[in-house]
């Protein structure tokens, strides 16, 4: 799917393919099984995806015309501080989202910490994106088989985001 061949190839990005040598790959592929697909899902890679999630996430986007989301987004707290760095962010419509894979509960815990810490200090760090002014929006595997509601999800948040004052992103500390 197209889905599957951006998650694969934003992987293939990420561990140090260029993106010429890949184009070259689907050029002397001409003809095979799943090249026009792949030659599809090539404007639409990118090295910043971190998880097949976010990659996945981002062509349910594209395909329902959502405008592109800027990757890793960095947010900056009143103190100047990172506050948080979220898998995509719509600034101009004040909306930061945020695609929830189970890792980050389990294989990516920090030694002695546990999943109801992480789901705690998730908690107080959206607050915190919140009071700047940002809408957030998760989401999870399952919602990617409904793109529909979850686009919907998406747009009501870029309405409120859009209807007040842009969220605060304050300048990093040096």
């Amino acid at each position: 799917s197209l889905r599957r061949s951006v998650a694969i190839g934003d992987q293939a990005l990420r561990l140090g393919m260029k993106i010429d040598d890949l184009r070259d790959l689907i050029e002397a592929g001409k003809g095979r099984h799943g090249i026009g697909r792949a030659r599809i899902a090539v404007p639409l890679l990118d090295v910043r995806a971190e998880s097949p999630g976010e990659s996945e996430s981002r062509v349910v986007f594209h395909l329902r015309g959502l405008p592109p989301p800027q990757l890793q987004y960095k947010v900056f707290g009143r103190d100047g501080r990172l506050l948080a760095r979220c898998d995509m962010a719509w600034p101009e419509l004040g909306t930061l989202g945020e695609f929830d894979g189970q890792t980050k509960y389990g294989a990516l815990l920090r030694p002695g910490q546990t999943p109801e810490q992480v789901v705690f200090e998730e908690k107080l760090r959206e607050d915190a994106l919140r009071e700047l002014g940002w809408e957030v929006v998760r989401w999870v595997w399952s919602d990617l088989n409904r793109p529909d509601a979850l686009v919907r999800r998406i747009e009501r948040a870029f309405e409120r985001g859009g209807q007040r004052p842009a969220p605060l992103n304050f300048a990093p500390r040096m």
